[in-house]
C-alpha cells in the first residue's frame, strides 16, 4: 500500500514537470468575464472572427502554431453584424485536443462558453494552437489568450 501512494505521488510530480508545473496557467475558471471593449463587426457569411496576436486575422493568414482565438456568433447573417462594447460571462469552460496536420500534430484547445442578455446572439470563445504532442502539449495559457485577444477583448478572471 505504502508503495503504491509513493509511486502515485511520484507520477503527479512527475506529470507536474511535464506540463512545467503551468496548470493554473491554463485555467480559466467560470464566472470569470470577457470585456469587449470596443465595437467590433463580423462580416457577413462567417458568423465568427479570429484574433491572433492582438489583430483581426483572416483563416488563410493564421500561423495554426500560435495561439489564435475565434470569437463565434450563434448564427451567421448575410450581411454584417456589428458588437456593441460589453461585458461577456463565461459560464463553462472545457479543454480539449484533436487531430490538426499529420499524425503527430494535435490541435489543444480552450472553449468558453458565453453569456450576455444584452448580446444573446454571441456564443463562444475558442483559443488554440497547433502542437507535436510527442514534444508537448500545449493548451493555451491565460497570458497567450489575453496577447492574443490585443485591445478587443479584455479577459477578467474570476478570484
Amino acid at each position: 500500500m505504502r508503495i503504491t501512494i509513493v509511486f502515485g505521488v511520484a507520477l503527479f510530480l512527475g506529470a507536474c514537470q511535464a506540463t512545467g508545473g503551468r496548470t493554473a496557467d491554463w485555467t480559466v475558471p467560470p464566472g470569470s468575464r470577457l470585456v469587449l471593449n470596443k465595437a467590433l463587426t463580423i462580416p457577413a457569411h462567417t458568423g465568427y472572427i479570429t484574433l491572433q496576436g492582438g489583430r483581426m486575422v483572416a483563416n488563410q493568414a493564421i500561423d495554426s502554431y500560435y495561439p489564435n482565438c475565434d470569437f463565434q456568433l450563434r448564427t451567421k447573417s448575410g450581411k454584417p453584424q456589428t458588437l456593441k462594447p460589453g461585458s461577456f460571462t463565461i459560464t463553462r469552460v472545457s479543454m480539449g485536443d484533436n487531430p490538426a496536420s499529420g499524425r503527430d500534430i494535435r490541435n489543444y484547445y480552450t472553449e468558453m462558453r458565453l453569456h450576455s442578455e444584452a448580446q444573446p446572439q454571441v456564443y463562444y470563445l475558442k483559443c488554440q494552437q497547433w502542437s507535436n504532442y510527442l514534444e508537448s502539449f500545449d493548451y493555451v495559457t491565460v497570458a497567450e489568450i489575453r496577447t492574443a485577444l490585443g485591445e478587443y477583448f479584455t479577459l477578467e478572471l474570476k478570484p
